[in-house]
């Protein structure tokens, strides 16, 4: 038993304590009772048991069902270790509510509330809750002496009352209870013997509902039922059980309460109660005389009102009066109490401060025939907190709880408000459907957190470029929705597609890293493409794909064709999924040729796809679709697989293979574990690391260099050689490139088509492979198809080229037949160094 120094600090105790991993939840539950209760607030279980050690004990605990780390139930557990007088209350979502009431019954907690939560539910679970702590603490005065004073008080209570045991024994069977069931205490010495005796066929179900009560720790529990007495009469008993707490010797009981109410119930004890509720009632209660003196009020009138209870007393209740109501309206007020003998309805009062609250309030006449209405009893609720969890609760199901922009349910009405305003001018309205490139891959690299950070920086950027009578919308994750009002022709939506592509070009700093991050727009116009909202934004969601299909960062206008095409788009992600399983994919290789000797240093594998109906298909057809359903995951570990397959073949037959080159996609790159997956893969064919070469697009690494440098690093330790492939095509950054440990730059092909009669071209090529080398890297440059261009690119220093001037990508048995004939099979291709060269 606690101290009773102790017991004494705690009966006034209305410290509360929630905990939940939802932010919002916390904020609303901190409006609701903040001012009420000495309220703290936790974000997980971790954090709740140091606030319960520093500033407990608490008199209410309310925790989350699910939350990270320890969950609700075993931290709930650990208070009551803590602190066993703290009552303790479980929150959880309406599907969770088997879980909710079976940790309830294992764990011995008060109750539980179910998400969504109402206002008023909180209120009364705190003000119950803390009820209830007052009584454990009570409780544990000397019990003793308690059940002594107990057992004397319930023998002379004229209602039948029974206390029992967790152990099923009858503590305590009064007078009241023999004289109405005919049995004595001897007849039933069990809670399982009375209902033997009284309850029929039912007994076992009442045994277990009773036994359940010794499960809900500070819980009631109230219910009507059909029993036969001694003398066979069937009688109806209105039952009311609660918690006592524990005897001496440590069992909790419950006590049982029956009133009969086949004839009508007795309430012997009815101006107790209603003293109990007047003074506990979280409701404002107010008791006037028939003229309208105010004759008592409760404390929670007082503390809703402001006043103390000697100041209302003999008042009238005209000193609530806001001034916000006519006359009229409380002579309506006062006629339907005269003729009906009661009125409810929202009332606006004035608080002593001054302040004006909502209420809710209902006036009840006391009536005697003779005499008329001799009192008036009034219950008003206080709604100002109500209604602000009301507007907060609104606001947050109509915009995104990140960026604070709009979210889509708020779309429709801003576009029909855009849709009015252009019919009435005579203008268009632009709709923008905004998708951020390849953005799951920062959310893999960097983390959700980063991620949000990056979302939220996005979401400003846009909202900046817009004009104020325009809307942001964030249509969900990375995905958002503009709608801009058009003063001008069409010409005025690509300039804005060109701004909001504009936001882009800068790198977005996140945990101080540079982060480059791209977009793909699709547009819709008002009224040409549709007249309906939903249409509208569909049409522009389709017109995006149309933009990434071609290579992202751009923008597409809606046009009635793109819907054949997600059609076909569709049919294209189903006939990959049937590619996987059937194996329609192969490999083709394409020789890497040393520039001075004309040997083939390795091979670069290339996909393509044998489709069962549209015959040979190249990869510019279908590794965007395969990249945008995430199918390109379950492809890339195939060409591994039948890469690894290949060089095994071409080993057994002494096939003078060196390297060959395997292309990792975005989403490979960040997948986790991909070290594990690749050397699982090559010791499963028996290969080593020094047979591959991995490709990794600039575009993938310089989006997190950061993380990138982490995984290329890993990779790197294992053995296996890395070359940036697309160099210069994306936003590259020199300055972070001396960080990776990458051994080979690749120059894209873009770079070479034009060179060397460019000088733009020219220039950069020399740039870049002066760069590389410097850096100690080998230099590969792809798409040399002429000899002008082998010798400009040799010249350089670049060591060595793929490209048609070679060989096309051939089949693994030319290769085989190539590298068999000869060592330098491309010798007669390189160009005779000249004297000076040599």
């Amino acid at each position: 038993m606690a101290p009773l120094r102790d017991i004494k600090e705690l009966e006034y105790s209305r410290k509360v304590l929630v905990v939940d991993d939802d932010r919002e939840l916390l904020e609303i539950i901190k409006d609701i009772i903040g001012e009420r209760f000495d309220l703290s607030t936790a974000e997980n279980a971790q954090e709740g048991l140091e606030l319960l050690k520093q500033k407990g004990p608490f008199a209410l605990v309310l925790s989350d069902l699910h939350m990270p780390g320890m969950d609700g139930i075993a931290f709930l557990n650990q208070v009551r270790e803590i602190s066993p007088r703290t009552v303790r209350i479980i929150i959880t979502a309406f599907a969770d509510m088997e879980a909710a009431l079976n940790a309830i019954n294992a764990s011995h907690i008060y109750r539980f509330l179910t998400k969504p939560l109402r206002a008023q539910d909180i209120l009364d679970a705190a003000e119950d809750g803390v009820k209830q702590h007052r009584l454990l603490v009570d409780d544990e005065v000397n019990l003793e002496e308690r059940e002594k004073r107990l057992r004397a008080a319930l023998m002379q209570l004229p209602l039948p009352a029974m206390i029992h045991a967790e152990d099923g024994e009858a503590v305590l069977i009064n007078e009241a209870w023999t004289s109405l069931t005919g049995y004595n205490r001897k007849d039933m010495p069990t809670v399982e013997a009375w209902t033997r005796l009284c309850c029929g066929d039912q007994w076992w179900d009442m045994v277990q509902q009773v036994a359940a009560l010794h499960q809900l720790e500070g819980s009631a529990s109230q219910g009507e039922f059909e029993f036969t007495n001694k003398s066979g009469e069937k009688l109806v008993w209105d039952f009311n059980s609660a918690p006592l707490g524990k005897l001496h010797d440590g069992r909790s009981v419950v006590i049982t309460i029956a009133a009969d109410v086949t004839e009508r119930r007795r309430m012997a004890d009815s101006l107790a109660l209603s003293g109990l509720v007047f003074q506990n009632s979280t409701n404002g209660i107010l008791v006037t005389d028939g003229e309208g003196n105010i004759l008592d009020v409760n404390p929670a009138m007082c503390e809703m009102s402001g006043y103390e209870r000697q100041e209302l007393l003999g008042q009238n209740p005209r000193v609530f009066k806001s001034g916000r109501h006519t006359s009229e309206y409380y002579c309506d007020m006062w006629d339907a109490l005269k003729k009906k003998g009661n009125w409810r309805g929202e009332i606006y009062n004035r608080r002593k401060n001054g302040e004006i609250y909502p209420a809710w309030l209902t006036i009840t006449a006391v009536v005697e025939k003779q005499a008329g209405a001799h009192h008036f009893v009034a219950i008003s609720s206080d709604l100002s907190a109500l209604m602000e969890a009301q507007e907060r609760m609104e606001y947050l199901a109509r915009h995104d709880h990140l960026t604070g922009l709009p979210n889509r349910q708020a779309l429709k009405s801003c576009l029909e408000q855009a849709m009015g305003s252009a019919d009435q001018k005579g203008r268009k309205v632009l709709v923008v459907y905004l998708d951020l490139d390849q953005f799951k891959l920062v959310n893999e690299s960097l983390g959700h957190d980063r991620g949000d950070e990056a979302l939220l920086a996005v979401a400003k950027r846009l909202q900046n470029s817009l004009a104020e009578s325009d809307s942001l919308v964030r249509w969900g994750g990375d995905h958002f929705v503009g709608v801009m009002n058009l003063n001008g022709d069409v010409d005025k939506a690509e300039d804005m597609a060109s701004r909001l592509l504009a936001c882009f070009q800068a790198p977005f700093d996140i945990g101080g890293q540079q982060l480059y991050m791209s977009a793909s727009l699709g547009m819709s116009l008002y009224p040409d493409d549709s007249r309906d909202p939903d249409v509208l934004v569909q049409h522009a969601d389709t017109a995006m794909h149309a933009a990434k299909e071609l290579g992202r960062r751009r923008y597409k206008f809606f046009s009635a064709q793109m819907n054949r095409r997600v059609v076909e788009r569709l049919a294209l992600e189903s006939d990959l999924r049937s590619a996987l399983d059937n194996k329609e994919f192969f490999l083709v290789y394409q020789p890497r040729v040393d520039v001075a000797t004309g040997a083939v240093e390795g091979v670069e594998a290339l996909i393509r796809w044998q489709h069962p109906t549209l015959g040979l298909l190249m990869p510019d057809h279908f590794l965007s679709a395969a990249e945008d359903s995430g199918l390109i995951v379950p492809i890339g570990q195939q060409v591994l697989e039948m890469a690894c397959s290949q060089v095994k073949q071409w080993l057994a037959e002494g096939v003078p293979v060196k390297r060959v080159a395997v292309n990792l996609s975005g989403r490979q790159f960040w997948e986790e574990d991909l070290a594990g997956m690749i050397t699982g893969t090559l010791s499963h064919y028996g290969l080593t690391t020094k047979h591959f070469e991995l490709e990794v697009t600039e575009s993938v690494v310089m989006g997190s260099v950061t993380a990138a440098a982490r995984v290329l690093r890993e990779l790197h330790d294992l053995g296996i050689e890395i070359a940036l492939d697309d160099f210069g095509t994306g936003y590259s950054s020199l300055y972070y490139l001396k960080e990776l440990p990458i051994d080979t730059l690749k120059i894209d092909k873009s770079f070479i088509n034009n060179i060397p009669d460019e000088r733009e071209s020219t220039t950069i090529v020399s740039i870049v492979a002066s760069l590389a080398h410097g850096l100690g890297m080998g230099v590969i440059v792809e798409g040399v198809e002429t000899r002008r261009q082998l010798e400009t690119v040799a010249g350089f220093g670049c060591e060595q080229v793929q490209g048609y001037y070679f060989s096309r990508p051939i089949h693994p048995e030319e290769i085989s037949a190539l590298l068999s004939q000869n060592p330098f099979p491309f010798a007669d291709k390189i160009p005779e160094k000249s004297p000076k060269e040599s």
